[in-house]
């Protein structure tokens, strides 16, 4: 045999015996993952910090983020982003090698003041970012080894609820309503779209006329812009902040019954803003000149000139 067969019979063996220590369908990244997950296949996270416990799910990939403990509400990109982090966590760079004992995890940061995490059943603690830094130590509870990650997605591991909520007041793609229903002041009009293509106005009787095209813009564009100007956790609430509330009712899916959500717009929490809430949840402020464009004078000035 050549001394070239030989070299390649030594090759094909090393791969075969790299294939073997891999394992079906991983690769050397996943051996060096310090949370060897898979930021699609994630439906799970919880997060335990200074400011509380925190519950994040969703139902399949497709499926947007929200927060389902301590309160059910859309949860933000910082979730996502989350996942992310840790799936991008490599052991091959520690801080800490070898197995560090609470000593370490303390000269690390890693004991008062981290954020523990859970994460598919992986759990794990970061630490507080530093003030100037760019990494932040990060270990795994099988304390295998303290690696780090950037110190601004450790950031979002320390925010209190408010931080995780969607910042804006409605969180669904236009493209997918398929009705909108506008109640104010004694008023009520609504929108259908079921075709996805073309917005029809209801009428008194039932039928369905066309809308102005301004007021339909007003709607498709600013709703999904609609943001949160503050949130109200700490801020006392006036009773009858929602007595006499203005509503925009959204309604989505491919066939009735829809999923429905709504939007309350609440009495006037000073000159510039307004009290407001989804489906009796969080209160937080809006700016009163943004909703004063989805309501009509009356009804009429909805309907195509």
């Amino acid at each position: 045999m050549t001394r070239l067969n030989w070299t390649l019979l030594v090759l094909v063996a090393l791969l075969a015996a790299l294939a073997w220590w891999l394992g079906p369908g991983v690769t050397p990244e996943d051996r060096r993952r310090l949370f060897p997950i898979d930021r699609e296949g994630v439906r799970r996270l919880v997060v335990e910090n200074a400011e509380g416990r925190f519950v994040f799910a969703r139902a399949d990939e497709d499926a947007d983020w929200a927060i389902v403990e301590p309160e059910r509400y859309p949860a933000s990109l910082a979730v996502a982003m989350m996942v992310a982090a840790l799936e991008s966590v490599v052991s091959d760079r520690p801080l800490l090698a070898g197995s560090p004992d609470a000593a370490a995890l303390a000269r690390a940061g890693l004991d008062v003041g981290a954020a523990r995490f859970e994460i598919d059943g992986r759990r794990g603690r970061i630490g507080a970012p530093p003030a100037i830094g760019s990494r932040t130590p990060v270990v795994a509870d099988d304390r295998s080894a303290v690696c780090s990650v950037a110190s601004f997605a450790a950031r979002l591991f320390h925010r209190p609820l408010a931080g995780y909520r969607a910042s804006t007041a409605v969180v669904f793609d236009p493209s997918e309503w398929a009705a909108v229903r506008f109640e104010w002041a004694g008023h009520a009009i609504e929108l259908r779209n079921p075709t996805g293509n073309r917005w029809r106005l209801v009428d008194p009787s039932g039928a369905l006329v066309d809308p102005g095209a301004a007021f339909v813009r007003r709607f498709t564009d600013g709703l999904p812009r609609l943001e949160v100007v503050a949130w109200l956790d700490d801020e006392a609430i006036p009773e009858r902040a929602f007595a006499q509330p203005e509503r925009i009712i959204v309604s989505w899916g491919a066939d009735e019954p829809w999923q429905v959500d709504t939007l309350e717009i609440g009495a006037p929490r000073d000159e510039a803003t307004r009290y407001a809430r989804r489906r009796e949840g969080p209160v937080f402020a809006v700016r009163a000149a943004d909703v004063a464009a989805f309501f009509p004078r009356s009804p009429a000035d909805a309907v195509a000139r």
